[in-house]
């Protein structure tokens, strides 16, 4: 199973979801969080630049602050991927696009939407 962030600059980022057994839900939410809580590749950097990662140091420092337990040392780790993504760390579901997937985030601001 193949997922991309509903965004087409993400597609850099595939996340790949496999299990002998079958997929199951965790399986596709662990694989999400793994990816998105990678930290950032020369390549990232690369790709997004550095101006842009670091317009992007307040999204990390939110969430470093949102995380249960221990913000400082999640502000420590440093920056990752779920934090180029400004905000949109909701889930708001998965749609079947031919043989991949796409994974609808939104901000904590439109995660009450439908």
């Amino acid at each position: 199973m193949r997922i991309f962030i509903d965004s087409e600059e993400f597609r850099c980022w595939p996340i790949r979801v496999k299990r002998k057994e079958g997929v199951r839900c965790v399986d596709v939410y662990e694989a999400i969080y793994k990816t998105l809580q990678h930290r950032l590749t020369d390549d990232d950097v690369r790709t997004f630049g550095e101006a842009r990662i670091q317009r992007c140091w307040n999204y990390c420092l939110q969430r470093c602050i949102d995380s249960p337990g221990l913000p400082e040392y999640n502000k420590q780790r440093g920056i990752r991927r779920v934090d180029l993504l400004r905000g949109r760390r909701f889930f708001r579901g998965l749609v079947q696009s031919g043989d991949d997937w796409i994974l609808h985030l939104d901000d904590y601001s439109g995660s009450s939407r439908h």
